[in-house]
């Protein structure tokens, strides 16, 4: 077939692309990496004849023009699917939205959910069989413009050619329009320089390694850092299978760690679904048969990362609190990035034979006003990707689970009193200002490597309490928080129905120790007996305070852990109760 001929008909101006569109539609960016600068410059030149043009995309470098033109979204109004920090300002200053869903699911929503009229999109020159492209946003940019009414192709001639197995190309047939015109070097993103305290929980990683295992790195300093540090180690034979390839990668490949001989998937290869970093990064993955891009639905599938041996996930995050609960895409209320693949490869790690997740974050932080404050909080004051972005249709919690606030049926709710939520706002800000407090102090636990689980924290915060108020404090706080039921202050502040019921039984005034022997006789718990050594300055009453039922001996204390039998919703310990 004649496939330059088809070309030469379908050769545009970015002006001519632009008047493609009309009032009211609905307009996709795709990725940064590939985006269509020239389009996007031509079409904000139209902002006086259109109005209502929604626009989406995603991890834009800037500026976006039809963004910059209309800072009263009078006329355009632009939707991100992943922030970026461009992005991030964008949206602190009302200028533009963010959509919350599982980047997995985004070929899925395109497919059910969502209308493109008009799609603009970076890719490389055409190949003599008719294919463009997409380079860098190969796992994700045919997903997200493939069933636009009109496809418009601006070729960018830097880009890499990256191969693939599908859905990495477009052919000529199937674009409305092609539009060639001149640009610079592809975007780039210098890797951060990682901090003493990432090199630190790198080194802490490394033994956790093997030969022959398969990795993803996410976005961080940790993850450049283990990178790095793996690069200089005397592992070998390590894989590739990352939604997002970094410099990272280059580090291990030219260290000659990354030879994918021992994957049980794609072997000989690596995969990825996006990439972005140095301009050494595309010149290695530019046309290198060793390194393909798969759809990211497929590449973040947990089942899919569960079918490898030895697989290692590591991932950062902003912060934990003492429910366990991991916050990776907000700063308090102010949103940070999105809901990339670190639960789908966390899971899928966890399910892989031989498999580890890390979750990585510094234990605390200096803010811009130069205090340090903890990252590990007695309670997420933010938003958690689990409530948002993990539900597919709306639904009514009934009891606490991953992410989810705590609900009763509305028939069995009691009025709250306002006194109630002041006094527990209080005690977890103490408990906020105790962790500020350690982790300030040398020598205190923070300074420690990170802990594996909740109670593990739980744990070491008992073994480093002195014999001081808000020692005691956050310890209890630490022990209890990490049980699955809330402590009796929860209970009382939080679930009144519950309190209620425990306060007619007598049960108000008593020990948390009796409260969970109480529930266990009901049924309702189960426990299981743990141990810990704790330093002999520690006094026996107050390790018993911080582990009711726990018992001291010899500087060991032996004490119940509790656990939801069978998760029950807490309207039925509520009811049992009675």
């Amino acid at each position: 077939m004649d496939f330059i001929s088809e070309y030469r008909s379908k050769l545009g101006t970015p002006e001519d692309a632009a008047k493609l569109v009309k009032s009211g539609d609905w307009v996709e960016y795709g990725n940064g990496t590939t985006f269509a600068v020239e389009c996007d410059k031509a079409l904000a030149k139209r902002r006086d004849e259109l109005f209502d043009v929604k626009f989406r995309g995603q991890i834009m470098y800037g500026p976006i023009e039809v963004v910059e033109c209309d800072p009263t979204g009078e006329h355009f109004c632009y939707n991100a699917w992943h922030c970026s920090g461009y992005e991030r300002k964008l949206l602190d200053k009302g200028q533009a939205y963010f959509s919350p869903m599982i980047f997995r699911n985004l070929a899925w929503y395109h497919k059910e959910f969502l209308h493109v009229n008009v799609a603009y999109v970076c890719a490389t020159p055409m190949d003599k069989h008719g294919y463009f492209n997409f380079s860098l946003s190969a796992g994700t940019a045919l997903d997200m413009i493939g069933r636009a009414d009109a496809i418009v192709i601006e070729v960018n001639d830097k880009l890499p050619k990256i191969y693939g197995a599908y859905n990495e190309s477009i052919h000529i047939s199937d674009v409305t329009m092609v539009v060639e015109c001149e640009h610079g070097p592809a975007p780039t993103v210098p890797a951060k320089k990682p901090s003493p305290e990432d090199i630190k929980i790198a080194e802490n990683i490394i033994p956790y390694l093997v030969d022959g295992a398969t990795l993803q790195l996410g976005i961080g300093g940790t993850p450049d850092a283990l990178g790095s540090i793996i690069a200089k180690s005397d592992l070998k034979d390590l894989g590739m299978h990352t939604e997002l390839c970094t410099d990272g990668f280059l580090d291990l490949y030219n260290a000659g760690k990354l030879t994918n001989k021992r994957k049980n998937i794609f072997p000989g290869k690596g995969v990825l679904g996006l990439a972005t970093g140095s301009q050494a990064l595309y010149d290695w993955l530019d046309e290198n048969p060793g390194v393909i891009a798969l759809p990211i639905a497929y590449v973040n599938d947990p089942s899919v990362i569960a079918s490898m041996d030895n697989f290692i996930s590591l991932n950062s995050c902003v912060s934990i609190d003492l429910y366990g609960q991991i916050n990776s895409e907000s700063a308090g209320l102010r949103h940070i990035s999105g809901t990339g693949g670190q639960v789908d490869f966390l899971t899928g790690a966890a399910m892989s034979k031989g498999g580890k997740s890390f979750i990585c974050v510094a234990s605390s932080r200096v803010g811009k006003d130069g205090k340090r404050s903890s990252n590990i909080l007695p309670a997420q004051p933010g938003i958690l990707r689990r409530h948002r972005a993990g539900r597919r249709q709306p639904r009514r919690p009934h009891h606490l689970g991953e992410g989810r606030e705590p609900h009763l049926p509305r028939a069995s709710r009691f009025p709250r009193r306002a006194h109630q939520g002041r006094r527990g706002a209080e005690d977890l800000e103490k408990v906020q200002q105790a962790l500020n407090q350690i982790c300030t102090t040398k020598g205190g636990l923070l300074s420690e490597p990170p802990f594996s689980c909740p109670f593990s924290f739980a744990q070491a915060l008992v073994q480093r309490t002195a014999h001081s108020p808000e020692d005691v404090l956050i310890a209890r706080a630490a022990a209890q928080m990490s049980r699955k039921l809330p402590p009796q202050l929860l209970i009382r502040e939080v679930l009144p129905p519950v309190y209620e019921r425990l306060r007619r039984q007598n049960y108000a005034r008593c020990t948390e120790a009796a409260l969970y022997r109480a529930l266990v006789h009901k049924g309702l718990l189960q426990w299981r007996e743990a141990a810990v050594r704790v330093r002999q300055t520690v006094h026996g009453e107050d390790v018993l305070a911080v582990c009711p039922g726990g018992e001291v001996n010899a500087g060991v204390v032996r004490f119940p852990v509790y656990e939801h039998r069978a998760g029950p919703a807490l309207a039925h310990i509520a009811a049992a109760l009675d």
